[in-house]
């Protein structure tokens, strides 16, 4: 685990809810961008160990 509980929790709130809301399109477009925004976060992610 990488100790970014606050990060993780606020782009799972956004992508699920923007994903929830795809018919609206524009919370989808919101929604990929912060999970494709996750991704490589999680991606550069330098442990401090």
């Amino acid at each position: 685990m990488q100790g970014r509980l606050l990060a993780a929790l606020i782009f799972a709130v956004v992508c699920v809810g923007g994903y929830a809301l795809w018919w609206l399109v524009v919370p989808a477009v919101v929604a990929a961008i912060f999970h494709l925004w996750s991704i490589i976060d999680a991606a550069k992610y330098r442990s401090s160990d």
